[in-house]
């Protein structure tokens, strides 16, 4: 018996080559480090660059959390619009990110129109 792929896995690691691209093509350079184990409400994080006055890319130990949603039915969003949606998300996933010391962003991507869309959790609305 042959083993089988899940939909859901293949989705999600469009999602995370997607960001990775982002993060590499972005300026400043954004250091992207997947979550390699445990990953139980956080994909991984980015630390910020800065361009120094002599034109390196200086790493600046500004870290963000991510997690990484991709979908291809929609699944995640409600109320859809040209400029804006609403991400449906476990009150356990957001009470994680809420206690969590660093800040944590939502990167959502869209399997179909191959887009990125990003916040930053408020933890003033729990």
């Amino acid at each position: 018996m042959s083993k089988i792929i899940r939909e859901e896995y293949i989705t999600g690691e469009k999602g995370v080559a997607e960001f990775n691209t982002f993060c590499a093509n972005h300026s400043p350079f954004l250091i992207f480090r997947e979550e390699a184990k445990h990953d139980f409400g956080i994909d991984g994080e980015i630390e910020l660059t800065r361009i120094t006055d002599n034109g390196k890319t200086e790493a600046t130990a500004k870290i963000l959390k991510i997690q990484l949603k991709s979908t291809v039915t929609g699944s995640y969003i409600n109320n859809e619009s040209e400029d804006s949606f609403e991400f449906v998300a476990k009150t356990n996933d957001i009470e994680y990110w809420n206690k969590h010391d660093l800040p944590v962003v939502i990167v959502v991507f869209f399997v179909k129109t191959k887009e990125l869309y990003a916040k930053i959790v408020d933890k003033n609305l729990v």
